[in-house]
């Protein structure tokens, strides 16, 4: 298990990743007070995904700019 510190949206966030088995890594914390769990197929994809997920307006993050 390993403790990632992460900058989203300006705020340090902490991430915890393991291996649950040979191709799946998950990655877990807490973004505004929200759980966030993703898995990927490495500590970095999770990683990423784990940001993507941070970001969703659902989850208290930056909604995508409107279409014109």
């Amino acid at each position: 298990m390993r403790v990632h510190h992460i900058k989203v949206s300006g705020k340090l966030q902490e991430v915890t990743v393991w291996q649950r088995s040979k191709n799946l890594y998950v990655a877990s914390g807490q973004y505004l007070s929200r759980p966030v769990e993703v898995t990927g197929p490495s500590d970095g994809q999770a990683i990423k995904r784990w940001i993507e997920a941070a970001r969703q307006p659902g989850n208290g993050g930056q909604s995508p700019e409107p279409r014109q």
